[in-house]
């Protein structure tokens, strides 16, 4: 028998509509749901979409990127990647809570207690980055207990953006130059 069952679900939009390159819609119905059936006690933080998969990381402080597959009305969560974190980076406690992937297909995790980010290539490869804890006191961001990191994008000029949890209206773009945010 699997772990957890975790119940995600499919919106399909309705009556878009764009103005000046934003999206509008009048509507958002419920499209379908599923259960994710998973070895793994999986807690889906975040999805991205690379190459036609849903990708997801677990907010459970392991250290996969996991794949979502549905045929029909049965979901599975598969093991796309594992990651060596190194030692010296391992000390933050990395937990995951957002996943993007850029044109080129890497992924980039953030890490929501060490405020830095991961970038897990397609050959497997992990870099980490220094954490961000400096840039983001200097916003006032992250700042109290709760406040971290809860999604990441990466936008057409590959800045990322990073939005707050419990830190109401705060986004932060930032640019990793030299393995460091900027």
């Amino acid at each position: 028998m699997y772990g957890k069952k975790i119940k995600i679900l499919l919106l399909a939009l309705t009556s878009v509509i764009m103005i000046n390159n934003t999206v509008y819609s009048k509507e958002l119905k419920l499209s379908d749901y599923y259960f994710i059936d998973s070895k793994d006690d999986v807690e889906p933080s975040g999805l991205c979409i690379r190459e036609g998969k849903i990708y997801f990381i677990s907010d459970n402080s392991d250290k996969k990127v996991y794949n979502i597959n549905i045929n029909g009305k049965n979901c599975s969560a598969g093991i796309a990647a594992e990651m060596e974190i190194p030692k010296k980076k391992e000390k933050n406690k990395i937990n995951f809570e957002g996943i993007t992937c850029d044109q080129n297909g890497n992924f980039y995790i953030i890490g929501e207690k060490s405020l830095s980010v991961v970038l897990l290539n397609k050959k497997g490869e992990v870099k980490v980055t220094k954490s961000f804890k400096k840039e983001a006191k200097q916003e006032d961001m992250f700042q109290k207990k709760g406040e971290g990191p809860e999604g990441i994008c990466v936008n057409d000029k590959g800045e990322f953006i990073i939005a707050s949890q419990n830190d109401y209206g705060k986004l932060m773009t930032a640019n990793i130059v030299n393995n460091k945010i900027k």
